[in-house]
């Protein structure tokens, strides 16, 4: 069974903290699926993408209230959310910000090891509470993304852009790196639905591949490291759509 996939929406600021954070989310023990922007876009892209969990850095005097009126923007289109703010140490913030319920409040500097503490409690409470979680095939995935797959009592990261092809495998499905072959209990049809659609196409009933990673096509056969994939007549059109024919 693949646990489930939080999905985080990241106010960023310079790049600098940016890196920080994303190391942040890379550390957590919970899988998850990152997606930073900018605040001028932040509100669009809470509509469409329903994060759990929102970050941002609140200033104290830089453009407070035009930050604060984005979030409670982003609150009234995304339900059960959790918005995760970042303080100034010497900042003077009105109380009103205070008594927001699902409100978090993390005043820096922080110590990368204490903020990992706390942001995997909160995930834990989130995954407690299944009110909180969006249906994980409203997820879509990018290449950067990271998939985690439960392997008895650990969870194995695999990154999207090292998925070659998945295989519909009885009523499991296997997902084949370079090095490795997961089975996992969610469908066939869900996990290709979460994947980039530009990067992933259905090649037969069974098989779909990472068109990045296809090595060549002979008559109704892809290769991928040398490995023969059928492809049927109903998906031929529809992968030769996807590739950039001479």
């Amino acid at each position: 069974m693949t646990p489930t996939i939080l999905n985080f929406l990241l106010l960023k600021e310079e790049d600098e903290t940016t890196l920080a954070f994303t190391q942040l989310f890379q550390a957590l023990n919970y899988p998850n699926t990152v997606t930073m922007v900018s605040h001028d876009i932040a509100f669009e892209t809470a509509k469409t993408l329903q994060p759990q969990i929102v970050f941002c850095t609140l200033h104290h005097k830089k453009k407070f209230d035009e930050y604060w009126t984005i979030l409670q923007r982003i609150r009234t289109v995304v339900a059960e959310l959790i918005v995760v703010l970042f303080l100034e140490e010497k900042g003077c913030y009105p109380a009103h910000i205070f008594a927001k319920e699902n409100h978090k409040f993390f005043v820096q500097p922080i110590s990368p090891e204490k903020l990992c503490a706390e942001i995997n409690s909160i995930c834990s409470e989130l995954v407690a509470n299944p009110i909180s979680i969006k249906n994980n095939n409203n997820i879509q995935l990018s290449l950067d993304s990271k998939l985690f797959v439960k392997d008895k009592n650990k969870l194995i990261a695999i990154s999207v852009k090292d998925v070659l092809w998945i295989e519909a495998y009885d009523n499991y499905t296997c997902l084949i790196t370079g090095t490795q072959r997961f089975i996992v209990s969610t469908p066939f049809k869900n996990i290709l639905q979460q994947l980039p659609e530009n990067h992933f196409v259905k090649i037969h009933r069974s098989y779909a591949v990472q068109l990045q990673q296809i090595k060549r096509i002979e008559d109704n056969t892809v290769y991928i490291l040398e490995k023969p994939l059928p492809v049927s007549k109903k998906y031929r059109d529809e992968l030769l759509n996807h590739i950039y024919i001479l």
